[in-house]
């Protein structure tokens, strides 16, 4: 298991001068990246940088690159093209906030056992 950083900017499906939440098939979008925080594989993440064009990051831990972008192709914003195709790296986390270290260690814990 390992920690990835993905960073995603708006596709050609996203609609200019709505917010995120009225961009089409939020709903959806919202409960796969939810679902996937629940099962210990996303860590964090939301929206990045000044507004002008929508940027979003999540820290995930998956078990390795393929099964994250298994993971990525099947979110229904990058299917409709509401985000473009992310960029993904490796993180090798050093430090964390102290409250959130149980955090990632339960996480890790469950992402082992399921």
């Amino acid at each position: 298991m390992a920690y990835f950083v993905v960073t995603y900017e708006q596709g050609p499906s996203w609609v200019a001068g709505r917010a995120m939440r009225e961009q089409s098939q939020w709903a959806d979008h919202a409960a796969y990246v939810n679902r996937a925080m629940y099962a210990g594989r996303v860590v964090l993440g939301g929206p990045i940088g000044d507004g002008e064009v929508h940027r979003a990051l999540l820290i995930t831990y998956f078990a390795d690159p393929v099964a994250l972008q298994s993971w990525i192709g099947e979110d229904p914003w990058i299917q409709s093209g509401v985000l473009g195709p992310p960029s993904v790296v490796a993180l090798n986390l050093l430090v964390s906030f102290d409250d959130l270290d149980p955090v990632l260690a339960k996480m890790r814990e469950m992402a082992s056992a399921g």
